[in-house]
């Protein structure tokens, strides 16, 4: 990459910004500026052919208006005959325009003519002559309108002349309008200097000019270009052309009123001069201030450099350490802002070098502290540094071993086994291992080299960094474990369990046992999938378990599966698995026991205990209706009492009877012969006491709150019987007069599985003095001898809003006291 000073930069982009400006000035005024300027000459032009149109057709008009007022007179017979042709010679007379002015009769003869100047004294030989066939007056007869003729040159008048004719009786009026004097009247319409201005006729004949020379030659211009596109479109036509060695721009436009045309054109010179004069005191303008920017900027380029030097002459000096000061000042703001960051990146670069070093301390103190022998070298060979522990190994300094190769601190034989080592790793990048045994620190070690090789900026390979690691106490070790090994070869072979070592589908070792329990040699064994023998339900768990525990997550330590023997004999055997490592691959371990007769025995029990939970269903079944045959007779024989105060003891007797049998039924339906659901059995023993004592539950509703709470049989039925007197005795006495109110159940177990059975009414409340150990209430005696059997205690209170009862009592047989 090409480097250029910044003052040679500067300077270059300095004329460019001076010069982009006056560029831009310059495309603009000849892409935009140009275009303008000729639009709004051809318009200037288009505007004078325009005017000149304009009043061309004012001067015919206010002719043919005295044609048309002097034939109104005469078909009107104002004028005697006698006085005819007075009247004419005083109307051509005050006419500036008329050279001639002709009343015919009915048949297109001349009746009365008045002729101007010299030539008045043929008016009389001209009296009678035929106009019938003149186009005028042909085209009056024949639409009974006035019209106008073409152009021609008088016979009578002289000159170009224009006819116009409009009907006057039974006649018709006709009037030759002179066009000498159109050029008068072109030539003081304007006064511009070499400007021609053209009238021309449907044929592109000149009519009238400024000067009368072309029209004098009845001069035709259809061979200018911008004349035939006017005549051939018809519409206004601006440009430019040449004409008589002479370049013009000027506009064609149309006259309507006689299908003429204008033609206005300047010279080019003339037309454009104004604005080529505009345009060259604008490019004098551009140019000096093109000069005045690029000296200026120049200079401010020249100034900026110099800055810009100083900075780097005060940077060299900061680098050799020449000056630590603060940083040249100017009298530019932003120089400041620079020059202060630039001392704050000095001092920061300072701090930056200062953090190096310590970094570079830091880290030589961290890999001193390694215990493992550490050390770098490059590529040469040559050992950039290392740690204490590499000193130890040797036996040497640091700065006895930085600089020098393994050459100049081991034996030969040593140190051509490194430097050839070091060769391969510097060939073929990555990492590098192996053992060597000699003498280290005085005595016999075993060292593992490991090594790799570390990169520059640049990405290549700048040396290689080695770790040695003694592994002295690693090799006795291993000897220890193959002493191991061997005790554990032993204990295999004489287990009783089966001990299989699988890699893959494949066993790898088998012990004695695996043939008694199998049937099949330990050849067969090696030579069958492990599938074969334990089958597929047996290998998958194996497999999956081991590798669950090889993995670190929780797992099944242990499966109880049937496999089948050599001789087609089932066994019921209990395998336990795990995972190692075995020379280098993943291994499942499992060992397998025969508990082909623990099964049986176990298959036996199973057998007693489903005939024992089945006789526990039918006692529970059998208790259940014998309770409700006891509940029917009590409600038959309460239907036979006459009196009411014994029929209400026989029912509450029933209910009782019903709050234990709902309880042996629960037992029978569910799956469990010793526990229930609490909540399911009071929200059904409710709904049975509810309807008992038909009442409304629009009157009084019920709300139960039970959660998860499961009770034994032992304390279902005294705390399914103190639920039923509560409820019972609330709706018997909490609300009489059919008053409304709520009852409230509610369950709870704490953390130490205490229940909590809370009974509460808003009904009346309690009598006043009630002892629960004193009452006569057969229910509440009933109640509080339930709470001694169930080892609890009872609160009752009374309040306005209700009685409440609390009950308290251990949830399992392991809380009694």
């Amino acid at each position: 990459m090409r480097i250029r000073s910044l003052r040679h930069l500067l300077a270059i982009r300095s004329a460019l910004i001076a010069a982009v400006p006056f560029l831009l000035s310059a495309v603009l005024g000849w892409f935009w500026l140009r275009p303008q300027i000729i639009a709004d000459t051809e318009e200037s032009q288009r505007q004078l052919a325009s005017v000149i149109a304009s009043r061309t057709e004012d001067y015919l008009v206010a002719s043919s208006r005295e044609i048309s007022r002097t034939a109104a007179i005469f078909s009107r017979k104002l004028i005697g005959s006698d006085n005819i042709q007075e009247y004419l010679d005083t109307v051509l007379a005050s006419s500036a325009n008329l050279t001639s002015l002709t009343l015919t009769d009915g048949k297109g003869r001349v009746s009365a003519l008045a002729l101007t100047g010299d030539r008045a004294l043929q008016q009389q030989e001209m009296v009678g002559i035929d106009l019938s066939l003149t186009d005028a007056v042909r085209q009056v007869r024949s639409s009974g309108k006035h019209a106008w003729s073409d152009v021609y040159l008088s016979p009578v008048g002289g000159g170009l002349t224009v006819a116009y004719a409009t009907p006057s009786g039974e006649g018709v009026a006709l009037g030759e309008i002179s066009l000498s004097r159109l050029n008068s009247f072109l030539k003081g319409i304007t006064e511009q200097e070499r400007q021609i201005v053209f009238i021309l006729d449907r044929h592109g004949q000149v009519i009238a000019d400024r000067e009368g020379h072309y029209t004098a030659r009845q001069f035709n211009l259809t061979n200018l270009d911008i004349v035939g596109k006017g005549l051939a479109s018809g519409m206004p036509v601006t440009g430019s052309f040449s004409f008589n060695g002479d370049r013009f721009v000027g506009c064609m436009s149309r006259a309507s009123f006689l299908d003429w045309n204008i033609l206005v054109a300047s010279p080019v010179q003339l037309a454009y001069r104004s604005a080529l004069t505009t345009s060259g005191i604008f490019a004098s303008a551009l140019c000096l201030a093109l000069l005045m920017a690029s000296g200026m900027s120049f200079f401010m380029s020249s100034s900026l450099a110099s800055r810009f030097e100083n900075f780097v002459s005060h940077a060299r000096r900061i680098e050799s350490g020449e000056e630590k000061g603060d940083w040249p000042k100017a009298s530019i703001r932003e120089f400041n802002f620079l020059a202060e960051a630039l001392h704050s990146m000095a001092e920061s670069l300072r701090e930056r070098e200062r953090r190096l070093n310590e970094q570079v301390d830091f880290l030589q103190q961290l890999i001193d502290s390694i215990p493992v022998p550490v050390y770098y070298k490059d590529v040469r060979g040559a050992y950039l540094g290392c740690n204490a522990a590499f000193e130890t190994l040797l036996g040497l300094r640091r700065r006895d071993i930085v600089g020098k190769t393994v050459y100049e601190l081991l034996p030969k034989d040593r140190a051509d086994l490194h430097h050839a080592a070091d060769t391969t790793l510097l060939c073929e990048p990555g990492v590098q291992r192996y053992e060597v045994s000699g003498i280290y620190d005085d005595s016999f070690r075993y060292v593992l080299f490991n090594k790799a090789t570390f990169v520059d900026r640049e990405n290549r390979v700048a040396g290689i960094v080695g770790a040695a690691l003694d592994i002295t106490e690693r090799k006795h070790a291993e000897d220890a474990l193959r002493e191991s090994e061997e005790k554990f070869r032993v204990l295999a072979e004489t287990s009783p369990a089966a001990i299989i070592l699988q890699q893959g589908e494949r066993c790898i070792y088998t012990n004695p046992a695996t043939t008694r329990i199998s049937g099949y040699s330990e050849t067969e064994l090696r030579e069958m999938n492990f599938r074969e023998w334990c089958g597929i339900d047996a290998c998958e768990p194996v497999r999956e378990g081991s590798h669950t525990q090889g993995n670190g997550e929780p797992a099944p330590t242990q499966y109880e599966q049937r496999v089948r023997t050599k001789d087609g004999r089932e066994k019921w055997v209990l395998v336990s698995v795990g995972a190692t490592e075995y020379q280098g691959r993943l291994t499942d371990i499992a060992t397998i026991l025969d508990i082909t007769e623990k099964k049986i025995a176990e298959e036996g029990i199973k057998v007693a205990l489903a005939e024992k939970i089945l006789l526990l269903k039918e006692v529970h079944h059998r208790v259940k209706n014998n309770l409700q045959i006891i509940s029917s007779l009590l409600d038959l024989q309460s239907d036979s009492i006459p009196d009411e105060q014994s029929r209400r003891y026989l029912r509450e007797s029933q209910n009782r009877v019903r709050s234990m049998a709902l309880i042996h039924e629960r037992l029978y339906a569910s799956g469990s012969l010793s526990t229930i659901d609490f909540g399911d059995y009071i929200t059904d023993l409710t709904q049975y006491l509810f309807s008992s004592y038909a009442v409304d539950r629009k009157r009084i509703s019920l709300h139960i709150q039970a959660g998860d709470c499961t009770l034994d049989i032992d304390r279902a039925i005294p705390c399914g019987l103190i639920v039923n007197e509560l409820i019972s005795n609330a709706l018997k006495h909490a609300f009489p007069c059919a008053e409304r109110g709520n009852i409230d159940v509610i369950v709870s177990v704490d953390e130490k599985e205490m229940v909590t059975l809370t009974v509460s009414d808003t009904g009346i409340g309690l009598p006043a003095g009630l002892d629960i150990r004193k009452t006569h209430s057969l229910g509440l005696q009933l109640v509080e001898m339930l709470v001694r059997q169930l080892r609890g205690r009872i609160r009752m209170e009374s309040t306005q809003n209700g009685a409440v009862f609390s009950l308290v009592f251990p949830g399992s047989s392991q809380n009694l006291p």
